[in-house]
């Protein structure tokens, strides 16, 4: 028997505030998908660069709630022991 490390969950996106971090193509998948589940999700994304695929799908979803924060991250050193 093979396992699945992945677990399947449900969600009422529109009940929730979503957080996305990053805008490139994995962001854009993930936006792409809770949009097409949900339109009416509310969803932060935050990223230093946005790719225009996400600019393009926004524009094609009236009533989103998406807000993009443009913030360039620093480097933080971890010491893990």
């Amino acid at each position: 028997m093979s396992t699945n490390p992945l677990y399947p969950i449900f969600l009422k996106l529109h009940t929730l505030d979503m957080l996305i971090v990053g805008a490139g193509e994995v962001g854009y998948e993930k936006l792409s998908f809770m949009l097409k589940s949900s339109p009416q999700a509310r969803i932060t994304m935050v990223a230093p660069w946005v790719n225009p695929d996400i600019t393009d799908l926004l524009d094609r979803t009236p009533g989103h709630c998406v807000t993009i924060i443009k913030k360039a991250f620093e480097e933080a050193a971890l010491n893990v022991k």
